[in-house]
């Protein structure tokens, strides 16, 4: 299926390709798989009306997938027409993050950074922080108190948070964590995030929702 990001239009399936309406529509980009990356590239390519965009998927609409809106209800995702099955991997509009359980994770700065020095220039934590920020509207929650919004965005189209906070059995996985992975004389802590402050942790994940939903 199509869809047309440069002005509100319904999806279309593969054969509007080849019908005169398809042939004649012109585009100036055509993306393939509408994953957060696809769907984020045709956003901001069309957003400004001066591009048409047609984003490609393979997959259906997730728009009456009610699963893939209920963080709760991930695992009814997997092994279904909209996982492609492999590494649960989503067959469906938004890709693997329709079918993740909505988690959100910035990842760790050390593997960024990682990717400088493999030769790829400007793609360190550093330079790409202010994105990260300016995708992401989180909604801070009383009982996290010790997330570092300095790393945080408050403005941007993603809405972010944190679900109902679960101290015992994060406390509980701490000690295992460190156990099973030595680290010498660093220490795992109940980390929210991986920051350049805060690089090793156990946390509850962080989810895309808005309002507590």
């Amino acid at each position: 299926m199509g869809f047309l990001f440069s002005k509100l239009s319904p999806l279309k399936p593969f054969s509007w390709l080849d019908s005169k309406e398809g042939e004649a529509a012109g585009f100036d980009v055509i993306i393939i798989g509408s994953g957060p990356a696809g769907c984020v590239l045709a956003n901001r390519m069309s957003e400004g009306g001066k591009h048409r965009v047609l984003l490609v998927e393979a997959g259906v609409s997730n728009e009456k997938k009610t699963f893939t809106k209920i963080p709760a209800t991930w695992t009814k995702n997997m092994w279904t027409s909209i996982d492609w099955q492999y590494y649960t991997t989503g067959k469906v509009l938004g890709g693997s993050s329709s079918i993740n359980a909505l988690i959100y994770h910035h990842g760790a700065p050390s593997d960024y950074d990682a990717w400088v020095n493999e030769g790829a220039a400007g793609w360190g934590y550093k330079e790409l922080a202010p994105y990260f920020k300016k995708a992401e509207h989180h909604t801070p929650h009383e009982k996290h108190g010790d997330l570092d919004l300095e790393h945080r965005g408050s403005e941007g189209p993603w809405h972010t948070g944190f679900h109902w906070p679960s101290p015992g059995p994060i406390s509980s996985l701490r000690p295992r964590a460190k156990r099973r992975f030595p680290i010498g004389d660093r220490t795992f802590t109940r980390a929210r995030e991986a920051t350049p402050r805060n690089p090793l942790g156990v946390s509850g994940a962080q989810q895309q929702k808005e309002n507590e939903v």
